[in-house]
């Protein structure tokens, strides 16, 4: 060992203090512990005063210990008579959990003479591993109820650490406060004492008792507010001299967990309103005369008692006409990928053709609206429309190309407000896929994406389960019991997931897979290509060769096979009505193009031959009463009177 400054080395041979003539050290610290969680970093470090009488002063490991990959030691502030020592804890992340020792020396003295005095620093790591199964716990309620779901934190200790759990609110309470090793600890919430929609929030504390360290688990209960809401929050009605529309039944709901009495208005007199335990009629007063042309209303679904329940809106479209509606076409229509959509209440259709959103009227074929919205030689493409046919999602892909030739791909997303035509470019999104489709969960409208993220209507992701993901372009959702089908295209199988949400915890909306199905009668090598699902979940209708309605009773489904049709027919495409009744379009070897027209029972009750040639895609108008068909070979829609 040589005596130099500020380097490190092994020391002599003593594990104490050996007296020397005129040498003499001194140190404020003998030992010291540290203690970490198993794969956290740390920075622990601890400043370490020493006085000494000697030439020069040397620190290294002290005899029979070897260099340590956790900690560094350096001399700071070297004086002829003091120095500063710091020891820091470094990659203690990377360590298994365990007890871990070594001892530093610090000497003095005539390095030449080998006359050294010594002090040594006894040094200890613990890492402990109370490893948890997450980083928060989260209980989702409505105000109102009175038991809630317990939660668990699962604890992982391969070390066998002993721990404390504590608690620092009267409303959580632990099956168990201590332990050792690996655990489950259950977590209970008391809900009653509260009266208010809010979030509350709280703290676990886990303590590792040999070390008296700790980490906390954030605890979050959100109670939800009361809302009212319908099944529809857009409809169509219509009037014209061989075509109309006249009433709408809807469902009303609650996600209370205690009646709500509710009262339905109308902003509008020539609307009749007809509640019945948890439906509403909508209708037409047939006693107001109203002119030809286009009438908009809304009707509110509020609560009588609770004034803190949110009030739903349903928006209400009536047009009127005395002039009979023939089958129409209309040229020069060539959207971009497909990107069609009908209002959910108005009688219009929307258009993405280059860079701009067109519209046109359903019933007079005219167009109604057009302006740009993407920048010029980009494709507006895309289209969701929310379900009370307000906002209107759209994507367009732009290439830059930078000065010295790098090109660069930008996807811009727009947020279209259909009531006034303003733009929200929406640059803040977080999603990492593409919209395919809006959902309402208990009055709150989310956006599903083709690898099932749940975001808000500006495109913030607020849910992912993306272990369980996988790609599909189909999601549809049941409106009455609000639970969402995505088909698997892998293998053709439905998955149904319910939904909760919550206005005040960090996860606004959570999906649940409850079932999973693969029609019977479908074969290995066939696919379903396209299906829709009644809004009480009680049938599903499918494009495939074999099933076409599929009918589920709350636990089981069962495959019946295909409609009634003619022999040979190939199916094309499928709409849902707004009363659920499934209409197809199919091609038949004899009459060419057609649409069949199913009732609620699955019987076929009328056939239509469109006469034209084959549609790419088929939409239907909120009022039920036409068909819209895409001919993309001659650039036409078709509009095709269905009564």
């Amino acid at each position: 060992m040589a005596l130099v400054i500020l380097v490190q080395s092994c020391g002599g041979s003593s594990d104490a203090d050996i007296a020397a003539e005129n040498y003499a050290i001194s140190v404020d610290t003998s030992v010291i512990n540290f203690s970490n969680e198993f794969l956290k970093v740390s920075e622990d470090t601890v400043s370490i005063t020493v006085d000494y009488t000697g030439k020069g002063l040397l620190l290294g490991y002290a005899p029979d210990n070897q260099p340590v990959g956790w900690l560094n030691f350096s001399t700071e502030q070297l004086s002829d008579s003091s120095a500063k020592i710091t020891v820091k804890l470094v990659n203690a992340d990377n360590i298994l959990p365990d007890e871990y020792s070594t001892t530093l020396r610090v000497s003095t003295g005539d390095a030449n003479q080998v006359n050294l005095v010594h002090h040594d620093i006894d040094i200890s790591l613990l890492i402990w591993q109370l490893t948890t199964n997450t980083d928060q716990i989260t209980f989702q309620a409505t105000l109102g109820e009175e038991n809630i779901d317990s939660q668990t934190l699962e604890i992982t200790s391969e070390s066998n650490n002993a721990w404390t759990a504590s608690v620092d609110v009267d409303w959580l309470t632990l099956d168990k406060i201590s332990g050792e090793g690996a655990s489950t600890i259950t977590l209970s919430a008391d809900v009653t004492t509260f009266d208010s929609a809010n979030l509350y929030q709280a703290q676990l504390t886990l303590t590792e008792t040999s070390s008296g360290d700790s980490k906390v688990i954030p605890v979050e209960l959100g109670l939800d507010r009361h809302y009212l809401y319908s099944s529809h929050t857009g409809i169509a009605f219509s009037q014209v001299a061989n075509l109309e529309k006249l009433s709408q039944q809807v469902s009303i709901s609650t996600n209370s967990p205690n009646t709500v009495n509710w009262r339905a208005t109308a902003s509008a007199p020539w609307l009749t309103l007809t509640p019945s335990s948890d439906t509403l009629t909508v209708a037409i007063n047939n006693n107001v005369v109203l002119n030809d042309g286009l009438h908009t209303s809304t009707v509110t679904i509020a609560s009588v008692d609770d004034n803190d329940a949110v009030a739903e809106t349903i928006n209400v479209s009536f047009y009127v006409n005395s002039v009979s509606i023939d089958n129409q076409v209309i040229d020069n229509i060539s959207l971009n990928n497909n990107s069609i959509v009908t209002s959910t209440y108005l009688p219009y259709v929307y258009l993405a053709q280059d860079n701009s959103l067109y519209t046109y009227h359903i019933h007079t074929g005219e167009q109604v609206n057009m302006f740009a919205v993407a920048p010029e030689n980009t494709l507006l493409e895309q289209l969701v429309l929310s379900p009370n046919g307000e906002t209107l999602l759209a994507i367009a892909n732009e290439t830059v190309t930078a000065e010295d030739g790098t090109e660069t791909p930008i996807t811009h997303r727009y947020k279209i407000n259909l009531l006034d035509n303003t733009i929200n470019t929406l640059t803040d999104s977080d999603i990492e896929f593409e919209p395919v489709s809006f959902i309402t969960v208990s009055g709150r409208e989310f956006v599903v994406t083709q690898a099932l993220e749940f975001a808000t209507i500006d495109l913030k992701r607020v849910f992912w389960d993306s272990e369980n993901a996988f790609f599909t372009s189909l999601i549809k959702q049941a409106n009455i019991t609000e639970t969402v089908y995505a088909l698997d295209l892998l293998d053709s199988s439905f998955k149904r997931y319910t939904l909760k949400a919550n206005d005040f915890t960090s996860q606004q909306i959570s999906a649940q897979l409850s079932h999973q199905y693969r029609p019977t009668l479908l074969g290995d090598d066939q696919a379903i290509s396209d299906f829709v699902v009644t809004d009480n979940e009680q049938a599903l209708y499918t494009v495939s060769p074999t099933s076409e309605w599929i009918s589920f009773d709350g636990n089981t489904y069962t495959d019946q096979g295909l409609l009634p049709q003619a022999e040979g027919n190939t199916t094309l495409q499928l709409v849902k009505t707004q009363n659920n009744s499934a209409n197809y379009v199919r091609f038949d070897p004899n009459d060419g193009f057609l649409i069949n027209i199913y009732d609620q029972q699955q019987q076929l009750s009328n056939t239509l031959i469109t006469e034209g040639n084959q549609p790419l895609n088929s939409v239907l108008s909120a009022d039920d009463t036409r068909m819209l068909l895409y001919i993309n070979s001659e650039n036409q829609l078709e509009l095709v009177n269905l009564q």
